[in-house]
């Protein structure tokens, strides 16, 4: 890894900037951050889709089944897969051999387990025992789910709801629904269970659990659409502390880095400066993730070279999330965007060679960033291409508290010219002439 100017003052500083791989900050470490099958989840992605990091993210995928699982389906595909695609990688002779024994043991204690939870169910049905029949599909859902099988866990899910006689009870069925959805990336079956929620959640308030599930669910989504704003209002709303949290979907440092891109993507200062000093759960959050604490403190010092050094470590995080890869460049330029803005709004006049210094960028890279924000109406100037001078008129935001502020604005014109034609209509029809 080469070092940036920026990379070598930001160590002599002592200040916490991880590797830029996430093999170096040890993919098990990552994994550790989720508990249950979103665990696997990530590590298959991370597999799959990042060659650098498939050795280790092999090891903890395989050492986790082991030790932590009872989904002998996805550990006898994981031999499977390393058999037949990646036998002659050098890593792969540090993958320990398939342990039989643990697959017979683990066999024979699924098929005692799920005859038991089935004779279990049946025994409920011929009772009539309706609230035991909901949770007997609950539970073998879960075992499915455990198993790895989700398929057979989504129909117990679908049965159990023909007994759910309580809003509390849809409510943690349709974040059980929800939930699946994510592990197999089918949003529109997300969306479609989060509406249905919707309607629970007026007659009967969450528990803090499941609350904080749905808020979770309801960021990512917003995040996939760029709604950026309701993502950050999801995120800081938890009910419950860090050392509460439940890494179902996210981890901490997933609720607190997220809360922070979205802020800095879609809100002014003003916003985020409110959040650090009346959100004190937020706070706490934050505590977990060193870059994003970092990052937002550099963006509101006006340190914008080290903000964009923290904002480039945490988008190649991100790279690695199974959820968030696909979309964190686009929040990456949003923010890049929001930093320039932040640096012209003081000034009428902007020499683009100190500006690029500032930024550590090159002036032909900055010169192209400001002809984007003059196409996209986000910025009203007139540049010197000679002394390669910025002359700003004005710079306009996407932040919804500017927009609010606008449409107030245009509402007050409105009302007033709509006065002043109801003024000129009642004196015409009483025959009333003002003389000028």
């Amino acid at each position: 890894m080469v070092d940036t100017p920026l990379h070598k003052k930001l160590k002599m500083a002592n200040l916490d900037l991880p590797a830029q791989t996430g093999q170096d900050a040890g993919v098990d470490t990552y994994a550790q951050s989720y508990a249950g099958p979103m665990r696997l989840a990530r590590l298959l992605f991370i597999i799959n889709e990042h060659p650098e990091l498939r050795g280790s993210a092999f090891q903890s995928l395989v050492h986790e089944l082991h030790q932590n699982t009872i989904n002998v389906a996805l550990y006898t595909q994981v031999y499977e897969l390393l058999a037949d695609s990646y036998a002659n990688d050098a890593w792969a002779a540090s993958i320990p051999s398939m342990d039989c024994s643990w697959l017979e043991q683990t066999q024979q204690r699924n098929r005692d387990t799920l005859e038991r939870l089935e004779s279990e169910l049946k025994g409920h049905r011929n009772h009539l025992l309706k609230d035991s029949v909901r949770l007997g599909y609950l539970e073998l859902g879960e075992f499915y789910l455990q198993t790895g099988d989700t398929n057979a866990a989504t129909k117990c899910y679908l049965r159990a709801r023909e007994y759910c006689a309580h809003p509390t009870q849809y409510m943690d069925l349709f974040v059980r629904l929800m939930t699946l959805g994510l592990l197999t990336k089918q949003w529109p079956l997300v969306t479609t269970y989060l509406q249905r929620l919707s309607t629970y959640t007026f007659k009967t308030k969450p528990t803090p659990a499941l609350q904080e599930q749905v808020l979770c669910i309801q960021a990512l989504l917003h995040i996939r659409q760029g709604n950026y704003a309701e993502a950050v209002d999801h995120l800081t709303q938890l009910p419950r502390d860090p050392d509460q949290f439940s890494p179902q979907i996210l981890s901490t440092r997933d609720v607190a880095t997220l809360a922070v891109l979205c802020a800095l993507a879609d809100q002014p200062r003003s916003y985020i400066q409110n959040i650090l000093r009346y959100n004190h759960r937020f706070k706490l959050y934050l505590e977990t993730s060193t870059l994003a604490k970092h990052l937002i403190a550099a963006f509101h010092r006006s340190q914008f070279n080290q903000a964009r050094a923290y904002l480039d470590t945490i988008v190649r995080t991100l790279a690695q999330d199974m959820f968030l890869a696909e979309t964190a460049s686009s929040m990456q330029e949003k923010i890049h965007t929001a930093m320039l803005l932040a640096y012209m709004r003081p000034y009428s006049v902007i020499d683009m060679r100190q500006m690029a210094m500032a930024f550590e960028i090159p002036s032909d890279k900055l010169e192209q960033h400001v002809f984007d924000l003059l196409s996209a109406n986000r910025l009203t100037a007139q540049i010197d291409g000679q002394t390669k001078v910025i002359y700003c008129h004005s710079i306009k935001t996407n932040c919804p508290a500017t927009k609010e502020m606008a449409l107030i604005q245009l509402g007050a014109q409105v009302t007033e010219q709509t006065e002043l034609l109801a003024t000129q209509v009642h004196l015409q029809e009483n025959d009333i002439v003002v003389q000028h």
